[in-house]
């Protein structure tokens, strides 16, 4: 009795594990993989699209910091018709931000989710067959869309720091495993990063006449700025 039981746990046993196995080797019915989407241009630019369309958000660039977070600067001001603030922006511009204040929470979120998906673009073009990070060589529209992640990742953090100034610094893609209860990085030393990724990856840019989108997207001049 006691070795038909042994049989059957091990036989069961069998049977999960291969049964896992199967389960994590399927591959998208789509056929999308990885190897697939980087190894296509047109692909490379769904993904950068994404980014894009992310960043058009209203608590991201399609409202907030249109008309909240980026105000109270020398070439931007609000008028006001009392003397309270509100918190639809004037708190930031006066510098009086409430901790109640969920859209804040709701950016941070937005902006460093963003900022992951551009880290995972410029991780999957580095290694991608089309482009050779070594040397820099590649498909023209490649580089140029490597390029442009790298714009747009720079441009967000900027706006991270002008409104929290010392924050969480992550220049590779979040894994599953990571640790997320991390410091903040002085907000200097990843504006100078910043700069110096900027500069490396300028060269491979086009400008916004050469594009077929033209200034739509982040061009050379845009990086330059």
């Amino acid at each position: 009795m006691n070795k038909k039981i042994i049989y059957s746990a091990i036989l069961c046993l069998g049977l999960s594990t291969t049964s896992c196995n199967d389960f994590l080797n399927v591959e998208p019915p789509a056929g999308f993989t990885p190897d697939y989407v980087l190894s296509s241009e047109s692909e490379i630019k769904s993904l950068l699209t994404g980014v894009y369309s992310a960043m058009t958000q209203d608590n991201m660039y399609g409202s907030v910091f249109a008309s909240g977070l980026n105000l109270n600067t020398d070439v931007e001001m609000s008028a006001f018709s009392n003397n309270t603030v509100n918190s639809a922006g004037s708190d930031i511009a006066c510098y009086d931000v409430k901790p109640y204040w969920t859209i804040l929470n709701d950016t941070w979120n937005a902006m460093y989710k963003t900022i992951n998906i551009t880290n995972d673009i410029i991780e999957g073009i580095e290694v991608s067959p089309l482009f050779s990070k070594t040397t820099g060589e590649g498909n023209a529209e490649v580089k140029q869309m490597y390029g442009e992640a790298k714009t747009l990742r720079a441009m967000l953090y900027l706006d991270l720091v002008r409104v929290w100034g010392d924050v969480v610094f992550h220049t590779k893609a979040s894994e599953s495993d990571d640790k997320f209860l991390v410091g903040v990085t002085d907000r200097n030393q990843i504006l100078d990063f910043l700069i110096e990724d900027l500069i490396a990856v300028e060269p491979m840019m086009k400008y916004a006449a050469d594009l077929d989108y033209g200034v739509e997207r982040a061009s050379r001049e845009y990086c330059q700025a």
